[in-house]
């Protein structure tokens, strides 16, 4: 009887845990988050009525029960440091140029000049397939200075009206469209 008291109050703890992580994970309170916590403090009363005063007290004294409860806690606490540097990790995106001569950064001069556009500035990249990661890169460091400058690399086989619009006759072009120029 002790071995499945002593289940039931896991599974309600479990039962809980589940249903609480879900709770706020999805949007909303959906009969799956009822369903957990309903069965979650169902199993727990289940526990604590079946379960004797003097077991109670002499499993929550113990030192197995303390060392347990220690490893818990600091596993959630550790846990909920990850979430938090990933949250803001996440709402504060910074990029750091650790090489020594700078290779992955924009000089000075151009990220002035792009944080300074009173306009939109667009860069069109025609590249075969579409994709070219060197290119790519540049781009987004441009556009990661400044929110004005954003970037579209184009395959001119799948889009020949974009290549024969802006006269593009060789692969690897890349044309800067600033404002609204057509």
């Amino acid at each position: 009887m002790v071995k499945s008291s002593a289940l039931a109050g896991i599974i309600g703890l479990i039962l809980l845990i589940f249903g609480i992580i879900d709770y706020f994970i999805a949007s909303g309170f959906r009969f799956f988050v009822f369903v957990n916590l309903a069965a979650g403090v169902f199993a727990l009363v289940l526990w604590a009525t079946t379960s004797s005063r003097e077991s109670l007290g002499a499993a929550l004294g113990s030192r197995t029960t303390r060392y347990g409860a220690n490893a818990a806690i600091y596993s959630l606490a550790f846990i909920a440091l990850l979430v938090a540097i990933n949250y803001l990790a996440n709402r504060h995106d910074r990029r750091f140029d650790t090489t020594q001569e700078k290779v992955f950064s924009l000089s000075t001069q151009s990220i002035n000049v792009v944080r300074n556009l009173t306009r939109p500035l667009k860069f069109y990249g025609f590249f075969q397939g579409g994709q070219d990661q060197k290119a790519q890169d540049l781009y987004e460091a441009y556009a990661y200075a400044s929110p004005k400058v954003s970037y579209e690399l184009v395959d001119p086989d799948k889009h020949p009206e974009l290549a024969e619009r802006y006269k593009v006759a060789t692969m690897g072009t890349t044309r800067v469209q600033y404002g609204e120029q057509p």
